[in-house]
């Protein structure tokens, strides 16, 4: 069973490819439900809260084969870079516009960039 793994890993930058991967999975299980309890303490709605998240996960979905394509051009360590600087600011935002009060379509803005 561990046979494939230490093949994949014995690959010249396996580890360091499947090291970033996994750090970078990491939050992945929590941003969804994280975004739906804070729509849902600011509109006090589940299908509008759903409608955010699903924003971000659909947009995340229609711009995942360009990433995919972008890092098999230029490389992980030019595309990841970028992308985690616009996904941080994103989420920032949404954390932002939350304390600030500010309209509905803005979150949907924010969740699909964040998305992205």
């Amino acid at each position: 069973m561990t046979s494939p793994y230490r093949q994949l890993l014995r690959v010249p930058g396996g580890w360091q490819f499947s090291l970033a991967g996994f750090f970078g999975r990491l939050p992945l299980s929590m941003a969804g439900i994280a975004l739906l309890l804070l729509m849902v303490d600011i509109t006090g709605s589940y299908f509008t809260s759903g409608a955010v998240v699903a924003t971000w996960v659909l947009t995340g979905a229609a711009v995942a084969p360009t990433m995919g394509k972008l890092t098999d051009r230029f490389g992980q360590s030019r595309v990841i870079g970028p992308q985690i600087a616009v996904n941080l600011l994103a989420v920032s935002s949404i954390l932002l516009l939350a304390a600030l009060d500010w309209p509905l379509w803005c979150f949907f803005v924010a969740a699909a960039a964040a998305g992205g």
